[in-house]
């Protein structure tokens, strides 16, 4: 005999069924939170930089029939620089290792190293240098101006003998190369109501002197030495 609630069994137990499944997408609604969607990071490229184009006609030549066009140099900015430099330049200024603290900082002993690695740098690429600079109040060596009286006639004799040596060894090492040279650099000076630049302002080869005489024979000295050389260099009071 047919069970006459069978069917009603078939319907609870849907029932039931659908229930349990609705519960189901309901408990899975609510326990999963909304994330925002997770975007993987590129790798930023990177484009390598451009050759530098350095131009088709080099200035120097450009300009020849005006002026030379000219750089101041080290030996980190001939490294860093080189292409630019061969290409565009004729002519170069040392930087700092021509002055005087640089290539004279004792009294009998030359440190020409540096001075004669942009000096032969000029030679090999057809360039001329400007000698800066012989005579200049700062970035001096100390030996230069030791034991000297201000207006004492004897210290100044000293001085004058030493400036001579200066010159005349720098002149007669870089002469093929240096066609001027800066033989007095900043004598002016920068105070209202005064011409030169004297021991207030820093200048021991005026306070040495009492006057501004040595200009006079920062010029004799450089002269002198190039006409025993036989040199047409040009010199210059440099400001």
């Amino acid at each position: 005999m047919k069970d006459k609630y069978f069917p009603l069994k078939q319907l609870a137990i849907a029932f039931f069924l659908s229930l349990l499944l609705l519960f189901s997408l309901f408990i899975s609604c609510i326990s999963t939170e909304e994330k925002e969607p997770v975007i993987a990071e590129k790798t930023p490229v990177v484009t390598p930089p451009k050759a530098v184009r350095i131009g088709d006609v080099p200035l120097h030549e450009k300009y020849a029939p005006y002026f030379n066009i000219g750089a101041s140099i080290s030996k980190r900015s001939i490294r860093a620089f080189d292409k630019i430099l061969k290409f565009h330049f004729n002519h170069v200024t040392a930087e700092n290792d021509m002055k005087f603290g640089s290539i004279h900082k004792k009294e009998n002993e030359f440190s020409f190293s540096k001075a004669d690695t942009l000096a032969d740098y000029a030679r090999e690429h057809n360039m001329k240098m400007c000698g800066h600079t012989l005579v200049w109040h700062s970035q001096y060596a100390k030996w230069l101006f030791a034991d000297l009286t201000p207006g004492d006639p004897n210290s100044i004799e000293i001085l004058k003998s030493r400036m001579k040596n200066h010159i005349e060894t720098l002149v007669n090492r870089y002469d093929d190369v240096v066609d001027n040279w800066d033989v007095v650099n900043e004598a002016v000076t920068d105070t209202k109501g005064k011409k030169y630049r004297d021991k207030a302002e820093g200048s021991l080869w005026y306070d040495i002197f009492q006057s501004e005489e040595f200009i006079y024979w920062a010029f004799k000295y450089t002269q002198d030495a190039l006409d025993a050389k036989g040199s047409s260099a040009t010199l210059f009071y440099n400001d």
